[in-house]
């Protein structure tokens, strides 16, 4: 979704993946925690986590993250299950890491991950 220019509405979007989770996906990717600057359709992803039925689910759920401010964010959602990131970018003096990709068991874990690729980066 977010490369779709208009903004769509988070109930849609709840709707969506509600219908996703129903379906019983092993792993559904259902946001990011990245500048609404950035990516402008993510900004609401704190709101659609909270609209998800994940009642009489087993899917897990993904979330992706820009930096560690992204990461922090993340984790302050119980119903993610795993943090990707595909680019630590420089933010608050961090260094860049291209290539640097982070799925881990737990967002606690990835967020381990994130600050150890950043304090370890050359």
């Amino acid at each position: 979704m977010q490369g779709i220019k208009d903004f769509i509405p988070t109930e849609i979007k709840a709707e969506y993946i509600n219908q996703l989770l129903r379906v019983g996906f092993d792993t559904i990717d259902v946001g990011s925690f990245v500048s609404p600057k950035a990516i402008p359709q993510m900004r609401d992803t704190g709101e659609l986590l909270n609209m998800l039925d994940l009642s009489s689910t087993k899917s897990k759920l993904l979330a992706i993250v820009a930096n560690t401010r992204g990461a922090h964010d993340a984790v302050t959602f119980e119903q993610i299950d795993y943090l990707g990131s595909a680019l630590v970018p420089d933010s608050v003096g961090e260094s860049a890491h291209p290539y640097l990709l982070v799925i881990a068991t737990t967002p606690t874990a990835s967020l381990s991950a994130i600050y150890r690729s950043v304090i370890q980066s050359p």
